[in-house]
């Protein structure tokens, strides 16, 4: 089953294993847009539905599971980002989305090392699917 996870850049490194390093697991959601809303609250500490666009620091991840998905759902006016939500312990990550062009001439920690984020981004590439949001 395809799912989405929304995080920010710098916290992709987590992701990379496709195991769950906390407990109860990888909390993940079932459309794009629900996704991108984690992943903005995330890197702008703000909660909005009004996102259009993925901003600086936010990233979206697709994954797909093998795992039973029991959504847990509350109703489109519920006002948080939890309207549709379960989690799951293992994955294959199937598309990186984010928007380069927030990434021009930045750098960003992984690893407790400082990266220019446009090579870090690059070299994903060789081993997943990357798109860029515009």
């Amino acid at each position: 089953m395809v799912v989405y996870h929304g995080t920010t850049i710098s916290n992709l490194q987590k992701l990379l294993s496709g195991v769950s390093q906390e407990f109860p697991g990888l909390y993940v959601t079932d459309t794009y847009d629900r996704a991108k809303r984690y992943a903005n609250a995330q890197a702008e500490g703000i909660v909005s539905p009004d996102f259009n666009s993925l901003k600086p620091g936010a990233i979206v991840v697709e994954l797909e599971t093998k795992e039973e998905i029991a959504w847990r759902r509350r109703p489109d006016i519920h006002d948080t980002l939890d309207q549709c939500e379960d989690t799951i312990t293992t994955w294959n990550i199937k598309r990186i989305i984010f928007c380069r062009y927030e990434y021009q001439n930045t750098v960003i920690q992984i690893n407790n090392k400082y990266v220019n984020a446009n090579e870090y981004i690059d070299s994903l590439t060789t081993r997943y699917t990357v798109t860029e949001e515009f």
